[in-house]
């Protein structure tokens, strides 16, 4: 199946309804809320422990949120299956808590993104529907 990926110029003027935001939106205003960058903070942080830091490196990821997805669905496999353990469980609540960390750590003070900011507003007004 192959599908038609148009050029955000070409579209823009008709593209009015609603815009899904993801880590790139962030991206855009600080590069320190890339993945990688994220996963390094982390660690300086001591915020990850080594056994998930297995599941980053068993997934060859550094996408917090591919992670936390895939054990979020091995939590329920295991739950339907009758699976009793909890390490998935705190795997997860483990990286969870160590992405909000990384994400406070790198959080940008308002007055060094107030400009990039603007211009996300200026842009995202144009939209009926936002959703991040």
């Amino acid at each position: 199946m192959s599908h038609l990926i148009y050029n955000w110029s070409s579209i823009s003027e008709r593209f009015t309804d609603g815009l899904l935001l993801s880590n790139g939106a962030s991206r855009a205003v600080d590069e320190g809320f890339d993945y990688p960058s994220l996963r390094e903070q982390a660690r300086e942080l001591k915020a990850l422990t080594r056994d998930v830091e297995k599941v980053f490196d068993c997934l060859k990821t550094t996408d917090f949120e591919l992670v936390l997805r895939v054990l979020w669905h091995a939590q329920n496999v295991n739950c339907a299956l009758g699976v009793k353990e909890k390490l998935t469980q705190k795997a997860y609540q483990r990286i969870r808590n160590a992405l909000i960390q990384a994400v406070r750590y790198v959080h940008a003070p308002y007055s060094e993104v107030v400009d990039k900011l603007r211009r996300g507003i200026s842009f995202l007004s144009h939209f009926r529907t936002v959703v991040s």
